[in-house]
């Protein structure tokens, strides 16, 4: 088998192996005393090692599955050249593979370059794969024992002539001048001639110039007795010019006299024998030597006519030898035999027969193969065949490998593999039939599907877009999600065109890719892309913004396999970071233009931020202040004052006071504000500062510092659990990030129950969803759950797995969207209330004004509105300053909440602008006590900064029964109302 040529049989059981696993590499190695050789090998591209570097050998000499994990942390192979260099080994399992004598030839292995760990079903189905290597060795090596003794059984009272034209190898009868004088149709087969175009040819001219001198001198030492045979491989040359590989075998016959008479040439083709394995070496060998034998015999039976009766005595004691042989080697094969006659009755029928179909060979002989083991739906196909080829001497079963029904003792159908092969024994025709059960092998065609169906649903069922090439750049992969996103399969387009048949733009959505700017195209050209910015815009759909992370797939050898690249979908996330960035915009600006000194400081009381007007306040510079700590700008007697404010602040409490520092000799009085800084449940991370200067009260402007929780930044790889569940409720399939979420490893939930693994109050909660996807329907919810590093909350994905109409299961996707919740009830919080005074802004009054006026409907009730504007609060503003104008703001909307129900919506517009709701009421005359108890309520004196100020309002009522209700003509109402009260002088309110 050493050194022979690949063969399919045998590459696709390491394809189908390393597929099975998931390694880049399966081999058939063959070890003997100085290196591996690999038979067949997948995904490594060299043919040997030296035994010296085997992991194989190990496993032959220990004679039993050797199993590597981690060759790392394996003293022996740690150092191992194939462990330190490529392949970079890291795991190995082999199974050593047997011959039919029992000899260790060598391993089924495979490989992989990161440890992993190996169950005992993994060891059973590596053994599996094994076997049928076993069996291709076995197989190959009986068919060859059966073809050469069924030539030795060859009647032997045929003649030499029938012996001669029916031999399985070439004969030829060879001048001494190399003239072919007498050849056999095999050898008219072996070199595409035709009867009658040899005999006037030499052997000379139908061998292959390399081979000639090699032969032409073997043949000149036999001629001068200097040897009595030889045999050797060589070419012919074939008709059409192509040249066949054989083996020949020639030695001299010689007359009566002993001088030599010419030369008898025994041709075997081996074109597939250079294909073929170590045990068919051996068989052919032994071919070799039984036809040498057989030749020799013939020639003595020519000498020694006489003694006709002594040779066949001899003959027969042979055949009976042959006999045993072959029965001892049928007996001895893994593979059912079973002969029959040409009236299909069974004349052999061996152990694995036995084995194979349950009936012993006393019980089996003599019976009708078809009625015992082929299946009554089976029974005339299989009889016509044999009709046929005893009647026209070919069949469509013949000689052919073929997949067929067939059943046992027990009346159990399984599956067989069976080759057929007609013989002719006294012009009588049987017919050998070797069986093989491959029940395991369609099963683990089976499981293997089944892992291939699991991949492409996940790949279906998450939300990453993924696309693939090959080396060419022709695409490979598109999967569900990749085709949502550019609303279009994939298209078979060379990569500079990529750009314009899917639509891909940079981040700006606007600009076109280039071909070099395209995240695949970096990857294929071996750049490593990592959240690439990328806009799809696809015609008449909705532009997505994604994150594309991708990278070059190098084969085991460093080839360029192609490449590949994931999409996340982060249009949601980017339009939140732009209203965050666009709010942040406006804080600064905000801060930039505000006459107050604004400070950020964190938890262990250094700045962070300073506003311009602060760092002029102090005459310092960012780099003077920024990272240094606030004792810094005060001398130990002013930091004493604010002590109690800063430990206040960074004790969660909000604090405001009046001080006064010295800057550059001067005394400045100064109004400030503490607001601690809180993110999450952890309690404060700092506090905002904001001081205004309030030496020249006229000039003093005190600016509220607005606090905005900052945007958590999230990831566009969200953790995503993700699990298949069959019909029973048990788990067939988790990923790890069960293990990094819960600490429960896959393993320990691979075969156990969903009630077992969530526990009986999780099960409870998630079952009903569990149940629907059993049912046959998708679903999509959204759950909460403690996992290792706190609680979540996540989104569940339930997709159905149906085959024809059957729910054999369910494939889970779990996607944590904690930080999404949160941001959204955050963001919503800012955009409905007023930062001043905390009560609904202008957004939030549009809707409750909205949801008002349909449940007044439904009521049949009145819908009031007051809108109501502050006296002259430009002089109050300018007379307090901003700090004032907002104490009074803030005052003023104390007042109004507590002069109307709980059910009224007290609203601010904007500036001093501020509305009431009022549902429920009869009429419009319930309105004016409303509006009297609010002036009442505004005219009491307003306390500000310790001065008492004078504030009165101007208020317009309007009213609509439910029948007559338009909000836009209700508002202008309002409207003109508030101005005839002011118009009337302010102070009051007026009716429309």
């Amino acid at each position: 088998m050493l050194d022979t040529l690949p063969e399919d049989r045998f590459d696709r059981i390491t394809r189908l192996a390393a597929h099975f696993f998931d390694v880049p590499i399966a081999l058939v190695s063959l070890v003997d005393e100085r290196r591996q050789w690999f038979k067949s090998r997948y995904g490594l591209s060299v043919g040997e090692t030296p035994r010296s570097d085997s992991f194989c050998a190990h496993a032959v000499e220990e004679r039993g599955l050797l199993v590597v994990e981690d060759a790392q942390l394996d003293p022996r192979f740690v150092a191992n050249p194939l462990v330190v260099g490529g392949p970079l080994i890291r795991f190995y399992a082999g199974q050593p593979v047997f011959s039919h004598d029992g000899f260790a030839l060598g391993t089924l292995c495979i490989i992989d370059t990161v440890p992993r760990k190996f169950s005992d079903a993994d060891l059973t189905c590596l053994r599996d794969f094994a076997l049928l290597i076993e069996e291709e060795f076995s197989k190959v090596a009986i068919a060859r024992t059966v073809v050469s003794t069924s030539a030795v059984l060859i009647n032997t009272e045929a003649k030499f002539q029938a012996t001669f034209e029916q031999a399985a190898v070439g004969i030829a009868h060879v001048g001494l001048d190399g003239t072919l004088m007498k050849v056999n149709r095999k050898f008219y087969e072996i070199v595409g001639r035709e009867a009658g175009e040899l005999e006037q040819l030499t052997f000379q001219q139908i061998t292959h110039p390399a081979d000639l001198d090699l032969d032409l001198r073997l043949f000149n030492e036999m001629l001068a007795g200097a040897r009595l045979s030889y045999a050797i491989e060589k070419r012919y040359i074939h008709k059409n010019g192509q040249h066949v590989w054989v083996n020949l075998t020639v030695s001299m016959h010689r007359n009566a006299q002993g001088a030599p008479d010419y030369f008898i040439s025994v041709i075997e083709d081996i074109q597939d024998k250079k294909q073929a394995q170590f045990a068919l070496q051996r068989s052919n060998e032994e071919l070799e030597s039984r036809v040498l034998a057989r030749t020799v015999e013939l020639e003595r039976t020519v000498q020694e006519l006489g003694y006709e009766v002594s040779r066949r005595t001899q003959v027969e004691a042979e055949l009976r030898m042959s006999e045993i042989h072959t029965r001892t080697i049928l007996e001895a094969s893994h593979h059912a035999f079973v002969g029959i006659d040409d009236k299909g009755d069974i004349i052999n029928w061996n152990r694995a027969a036995e084995q194979t179909f349950g009936w012993t060979a006393e019980e089996a002989l003599g019976k009708n193969l078809t009625a015992t083991i082929i299946p009554a739906a089976h029974h005339k196909a299989h009889q016509q065949g044999m009709d046929e080829f005893l009647k026209t001497g070919q069949g469509m079963a013949i000689n052919r490998r073929l997949e067929w029904p067939a059943k046992t003792k027990s009346g159990r159908q399984i599956p067989v593999e069976m080759t057929i092969s007609p013989y002719k024994v006294n012009d009588a025709v049987y017919f050998g039939a070797f069986l093989h059960d491959i029940s395991d092998r369609i099963a683990a065609a089976a499981k293997l599907e089944q892992k291939q169906n699991l991949l492409d649903a996940v790949l279906d069922s998450v939300d990453v877009g993924v696309v693939a090439c090959d080396a060419e750049g022709r695409i490979t992969l598109f999967n569900r999600a990749a085709a949502l996103f550019h609303g279009v399969q994939s298209t078979p387009v060379p990569a500079h065109d990529w750009a314009k048949a899917f639509d891909l733009y940079g981040a700006d959505g606007i600009t076109p890719l280039s071909r070099l700017q395209i995240p695949l195209y970096r990857a294929l050209m071996g750049e490593m892309v990592e959240n690439a910015e990328m806009t799809i815009v696809p015609k008449g759909r909705v532009a997505r913004f994604v994150f594309a992370s991708g990278k070059r797939l190098i084969g085991s050898n460093g080839e360029n396999l192609g490449a590949v690249v994931a999409m996340k979908d982060v249009t949601e996330l980017k339009n939140l970071e732009t209203q965050r960035a666009l709010n942040e915009s406006r804080l600064r600006a905000i801060t930039e233009n505000l006459p107050a000194l604004i400070g950020h400081v964190d938890k262990d009381l250094k700045f962070l931020f300073l506003n311009n007007h602060a760092l002029r306040f102090y005459g310092k510079t960012n780099a003077d202040l920024i990272g240094q700590g606030i004792g810094k700008i005060y001398s130990d007697d002013e930091y004493a004052v604010i002590a109690p404010y800063v430990a206040s602040a960074r004790a969660g409490h909000r604090a405001s006071f009046e001080s006064h520092v010295s800057i550059a000799g001067e005394r400045r009085y100064f109004s400030a504000v503490y607001v601690p800084e809180v993110v999450g449940v952890d309690g404060p991370v700092g506090f905002y500062a904001m001081s205004t200067d309030i030496t020249a009260r006229k000039n003093s402007e005190l600016v509220q510092a607005e606090s905005e929780e900052r945007l958590r930044t999230i990831t566009d790889n969200l953790p995503v659990l993700i699990t298949y569940i069959d019909q029973h409720e048990i788990y067939r399939f988790a990923n790890a990030t069960y293990e990094r979420w819960f600490g429960i490893t896959p393993a320990a939930m691979i075969g156990r129950t969903v009630r077992e693994v969530l526990g009986q109050q999780s099960y409870e909660r998630e079952s009903g969803h569990l149940h629907q996807n059993l049912a046959g329907q998708p679903t999509r919810h959204e759950t909460t759950f403690t996992s290792t590093d706190g609680a979540r909350t996540a989104q569940v994905v339930g997709i159905p797995h149906v085959k024809d109409g059957t729910v054999l299961g369910v494939y889970l996707m779990t996607t944590d969207v904690s930080a999404a919740k949160q941001h959204e009830l955050q963001l919503q919080a800012l955009a409905r209330s007023d930062a001043l005074t905390g009560l609904p802004n202008r957004r939030s009054y549009e809707e409750k004004l909205n949801e008002s006026a349909l449940r007044s409907v439904r009521s049949g009730r009145a819908l009031g509105l007051i809108f109501i504007d502050i006296d002259f609060f430009k002089q109050i503003n300018d007379s307090l300053g901003h700090a004032g104008g907002d104490e009074v703001l803030k005052q003023f909307s104390t007042r109004l909440k507590v002069s109307v129900r709980a059910t009224d919506a007290v609203c601010r517009l904007a500036g001093d602008e501020f509305t009431i709701i009022l549902e429920g009421v009869a009429s419009v005359d319930e309105i004016g006590p409303v509006a009297d108890k609010i002036l009442a309520a505004i005219r009491a004196p307003f306390l500000v900064a310790g001065s008492v100020c004078a504030v009165t309002t101007s208020i317009g009522v309007a009213c609509h029964s439910a029948k007559e209700l338009d909000l836009a003509v209700l508002s202008k109402q309002a409207d003109t109302a508030l101005y005839r009260a002011k118009a009337a002088g302010r102070n009051r309110f007026c009716v429309f």
